[in-house]
């Protein structure tokens, strides 16, 4: 039984469908990978018009593969986040 690296949600094979969630549910979560910061299939952007298609594409595909080479669910990409203030 795998287990979400950051979240510790319980991976049951089925997929996480992050567009029902409520605002309380996605902010725990957001807050968990917060608390943690940056790791292998965990990254933070401030966002904004700095980014390419290609380039959003290469970091889902890193984010991707170490998910699957360290054996956890899912990789997040999130933007909106400022690496000083948090």
């Amino acid at each position: 039984r795998r287990t979400d690296l950051q979240t510790n949600v319980p991976d049951n094979g089925d997929e996480v469908d992050i567009a029902s969630m409520t605002e309380a549910e996605l902010q725990t979560i957001l807050s968990r990978l917060i608390t943690d910061w940056e790791n292998e299939v965990v990254e933070f952007k401030r966002g904004g018009d700095s980014f390419s298609t290609p380039d959003i594409g290469k970091y889902f595909s890193a984010l991707a593969n170490e998910a699957n080479l360290r054996n956890v669910t899912r990789g997040w990409l999130i933007f909106g986040v400022d690496d000083k203030s948090r």
